[in-house]
């Protein structure tokens, strides 16, 4: 479990099904960039949050993000690693509800320095659809830089071809 000053990023639990539900796998514009189909019932939700702990099972990292004001629980923050290269990919969304108030930033700045810094993964990466610019600017306000990117890699559910762009940030060993 790791905490920020409006935050708590901890693994999911059986009781936070209502609250993704609620606050986010349901939400259109939460999920518009996500590969999952909006959820439009709690049984997609249940089977997310048994996929979600099976990952951690197999070693990957699965973060909820938790409103410490309502005790809430806002988003999703995944890492994907890769023993070869001590190299961590992140996927990271937040409900639509708490967009603009820096709380994305605040979870990830946490989640970055603490794989980098103590589990000493030697870069983190963010592949992002070219047109989900919020996600793009939370990306930069953590220090990530434009590493690459891949053209036309991306289709979104509403059958827009993009490119995907990867940010990464290094441990600077």
């Amino acid at each position: 479990m790791l905490e920020t000053d409006r935050l708590i990023l901890r693994p999911v639990e059986d009781s936070d099904l209502d609250d993704l539900f609620n606050n986010w796998s349901s939400d259109l514009i939460t999920t518009k960039y996500l590969t999952f189909k909006t959820h439009t019932s709690k049984k997609q939700t249940e089977k997310f949050i048994e996929n979600l702990k099976k990952s951690c099972k197999n070693n990957d990292f699965q973060w909820v993000i938790e409103y410490k004001e309502n005790h809430q629980v806002i988003g999703v923050i995944s890492g994907t690693h890769s023993y070869k290269y001590k190299c961590i990919e992140l996927g990271y969304s937040i409900s639509s509800k708490y967009f603009n108030n820096g709380f994305m930033t605040e979870a990830l700045k946490k989640i970055s320095d603490y794989l980098l810094y103590d589990l000493n993964y030697n870069v983190i990466e963010a592949i992002i659809p070219s047109k989900n610019i919020a996600s793009i600017k939370v990306a930069q306000n953590i220090g990530m830089k434009l590493e690459a990117t891949l053209s036309n890699r991306f289709i979104s559910k509403d059958d827009v071809i993009q490119d995907l762009l990867i940010y990464s940030k290094f441990s600077n060993k």
